[in-house]
């Protein structure tokens, strides 16, 4: 892109920013997190986003029954209800744990295992209410379409964030592939899962409706498609579903 249309794109942004004429402030950059201006906090009850996924998931149904491998009864486990909520945060900042953020109608004893832990999640969408730690969800939900997600596996043992470490993807209400992660050995205690790192693709949308490509974008430094980090203000929702080598194995394609 030559430079004098770079330059134009610049100073369109800024004086739209200084008119109010965007419909949200930008994430200018993948360590920036801000979240837009013109979302008033409105009252409402609390409601999670439902849905059994559409027909068009790419890995299956976030409801399809889980695999038997070696006579196991009991299906996978989910955690749905309450789902994992959390807002936009900082790199490498976890924001959910099952060690201090697992409701009390979940046990800690599911996430022990012995030979398999495989986990994959399913983005929904947060309306109002709080997120996992208390924290109130005031702005309107964002039109996002799919969800970047950092998950660890970790020994209770281990600091928080240390761990094996995996990214997994997916479209709202839909599953993401299966990770196999290797079960840490040396430890008497459940395993702890965490979530960090959320992308989702919500800034490269908000762009795209006010006229501007990616490559316009990047000619401007601006670099938000696809993924950019959600916004520290507003709320996303997960659902976490894993199987240890006492239920069933969850369906789907591997990473």
């Amino acid at each position: 892109m030559k430079r004098s249309l770079a330059f134009s794109l610049f100073v369109v942004l800024l004086f739209s920013y200084g008119c109010g004429k965007t419909s949200s402030k930008k994430n200018t950059s993948n360590t920036s997190t801000t979240s837009p201006v013109n979302n008033v906090p409105t009252t409402g009850s609390p409601t999670t986003g439902t849905g059994s996924g559409s027909a068009s998931c790419v890995n299956g149904s976030p409801t399809e029954e889980g695999v038997v491998t070696a006579g196991q009864v009991q299906n996978y486990y989910t955690i749905n209800n309450p789902p994992v909520v959390a807002h936009g945060a900082g790199n490498g900042v976890v924001v959910w744990s099952s060690e201090t953020d697992l409701p009390q109608s979940y046990s800690q004893n599911m996430f022990s295992t012995n030979a398999k832990f495989n986990v994959r999640v399913v983005p929904r969408r947060q309306f109002y209410g709080t997120d996992s730690r208390g924290r109130s969800c005031d702005y309107a939900p964002l039109g996002y379409t799919k969800l970047e997600v950092g998950v660890v596996l970790r020994r209770r043992e281990d600091p928080s964030g240390v761990g094996q470490y995996q990214r997994l993807e997916a479209d709202v209400n839909c599953p993401s592939k299966t990770h196999e992660f290797q079960v840490p050995s040396n430890t008497a205690f459940p395993f702890v899962v965490e979530i960090k790192d959320v992308m989702w693709d919500y800034s490269c949308i908000d762009y795209a409706n006010q006229g501007y490509s990616q490559q316009d974008l990047e000619a401007i430094g601006v670099f938000v498609c696809p993924w950019d980090r959600v916004w520290v203000n507003d709320c996303y929702s997960l659902e976490v579903q894993f199987s240890t080598d006492t239920t069933k194995d969850l369906p789907g394609p591997r990473t």
